[in-house]
């Protein structure tokens, strides 16, 4: 199977790592399903699997550093090429290089996130943050208040909205997928 990317798509990873287990297990506590598989989001640039992503600090990264995790990548049904160069150039502008505020992951724990917060965000608040830039012209105003969201949250939207998202792909990452 083969995998055409297309930037703006979205991306979520899971993470075997002691970390990425935690982010889980605290995502688990508040989760209306009861379930959290992802522990990790981020916004795909290029065809060629770039990445913008908040992991330890605003950064492109790539998809090729999830080879071998699972992961899910979603896109929006109604993009368009400038809400998405203006979206990108926006949180990126705002928040690329930005130090991961790790401190957030106890008030997310404590379910306060979305009250009480910085200018920092955590690697789903940019992704939502950027699908509030872009989505915002279709009326879809869930994205409007971006902070205290999760990778988990993400997930349940793109599993129930599937009049505005496809999933694209889940399963096993492998950068040999990708057709450009």
């Amino acid at each position: 199977m083969k995998i055409s990317l297309c930037p703006g798509d979205i991306f979520l990873s899971r993470n075997p790592m002691r970390f990425g287990k935690t982010i889980c297990f605290m995502e688990r506590i508040w989760s209306k399903d009861n379930c959290a598989e992802y522990g990790h989001s981020g916004i795909v640039t290029s065809t060629r699997g770039r990445v913008l992503e908040s992991s330890w600090k605003v950064q492109i990264g790539n998809l090729k550093h999830y080879e071998y995790k699972k992961v899910l990548i979603a896109r929006y049904k109604f993009i368009k090429p400038d809400k998405f160069k203006f979206a990108l150039e926006t949180v990126a502008r705002k928040h690329l290089g930005q130090w991961y505020p790790v401190h957030r992951l106890l008030l997310h724990a404590l379910n306060i996130a979305q009250f009480v917060h910085w200018k920092k965000v955590t690697c789903a608040e940019l992704t939502v943050q950027f699908l509030h830039l872009l989505c915002r012209d279709e009326n879809l105003y869930e994205f409007e208040h971006w902070y205290g969201w999760t990778p988990d949250d993400l997930h349940d939207v793109f599993r129930r909205w599937t009049g505005f998202f496809d999933i694209i792909f889940e399963g096993e990452w492998n950068s040999s997928l990708l057709t450009f």
